[in-house]
């Protein structure tokens, strides 16, 4: 929940934005969970039929699989009977069980996380950096803001940044703000344009069987009832966050551990671009472990070798990263599998991936 270009044209773009300043997590964290962890959801062309349904995941606690000493979550479902997409529009829903529905916020690009939330986060390229944040709160006020990159990597939260044309809409099963009655849920859309996400990389429809990264997460506070039936947060205690996909530690902007969106546009069609999950949970289990190294010996492992007592590798049969020291920092890169759309990926100091052609 701690919140938080490619070209010169897209950095002019950008640059006029205003910056909001939030302290980073300093919390060190796990190493990666499994890769068999990470969920992934296919979302249909609207022109596919399909049966309505809730999504079978449940939130669970951004800790991850390990962490019981938690405020049993409440319900949290995809809608996937309204998760879509078309040749302009993403379409996403949600439904959060909810007995006290609580929200304050109105002004659009508040920080809507200090009301009870839902959030979408958007990695359209799959490169950890120049993603995208949607925040909603139960009076559907929104607040959208691009990242540069990671609050760990020193990146910046454009706040004034707008997915325009963006459309939200919520839905209450209860009363708001009634600390007399006991509520039900409450369900939230959203219909993202992609000629709006040019600076997450994307400026149009996917293809079929495109893969993005995303997330999605909902804070919730707690609070006491007033004798009047108002709500008054409870001091001193912290909030839960509860995502899709668990990041491992209290803060959501870790996209190397988000889940897979899978865009499918031909229902008999079972093509899924290559994602590259071993060589990808390798290069960023390298870029954690270079982290950890530099703040040991105040320089760069130059191989797997030197990084051995900093992490646990999972290598690709018959290939091995290759290390390199550059001006900026460092880059470690790794063939792919031949007949790939790409031929390498690497990874640099800042836990950037690039796919090679």
């Amino acid at each position: 929940m701690i919140k938080i270009l490619g070209s010169i044209l897209m950095l002019m773009s950008l640059s006029a934005c205003s910056v909001l300043e939030l302290k980073p997590n300093t919390v060190s964290r796990d190493p990666l969970l499994p890769i068999g962890e990470v969920p992934s959801l296919v979302v249909y062309h609207a022109d596919i039929p399909r049966a309505p349904s809730l999504s079978p995941f449940l939130f669970r606690d951004i800790r991850g699989r390990n962490f019981t000493d938690s405020y049993p979550p409440l319900k949290t479902y995809l809608n996937e009977n309204k998760i879509f997409w078309d040749d302009d529009y993403l379409y996403l829903s949600a439904v959060l069980e909810e007995p006290d529905l609580v929200a304050s916020l109105t002004q659009r690009d508040t920080v809507i996380f200090y009301d009870n939330d839902f959030e979408i986060f958007l990695d359209p390229d799959r490169d950890n950096h120049a993603y995208g944040e949607i925040e909603i709160n139960a009076k559907n006020t929104v607040w959208d803001l691009f990242l540069t990159k990671p609050y760990k990597d020193q990146g910046l939260a454009l706040t004034s940044w707008d997915v325009l044309n963006l459309s939200t809409h919520v839905t209450l099963h209860g009363t708001l703000n009634n600390g007399k009655d006991t509520d039900r849920f409450w369900e939230v859309t959203a219909r993202i344009p992609f000629a709006s996400l040019g600076a997450l990389g994307v400026n149009k429809a996917p293809a079929d069987g495109d893969v993005w990264h995303v997330n999605f997460s909902r804070v919730e506070w707690h609070y006491t009832k007033l004798p009047d039936g108002s709500y008054q947060k409870i001091p001193n205690t912290p909030e839960e966050n509860w995502v899709w996909s668990p990041t491992g530690i209290v803060a959501i902007h870790h996209p190397e551990r988000w889940g897979k969106l899978i865009f499918r546009k031909d229902a008999k069609s079972t093509y899924v671009r290559p994602t590259y999950d071993v060589e990808f949970a390798l290069l960023n289990e390298i870029y954690y472990a270079q982290t950890a190294f530099y703040k040991h010996f105040q320089k760069y492992a130059q191989s797997l070798e030197e990084l051995k007592n900093f992490g646990t590798f999972v290598l690709p049969e018959n290939r091995q990263p290759a290390f390199e020291i550059t001006d900026q920092g460092w880059r470690v890169t790794i063939d792919l599998p031949a007949g790939s759309p790409e031929s390498k990926m690497s990874i640099i100091q800042d836990a950037r991936v690039e796919y090679l052609k």
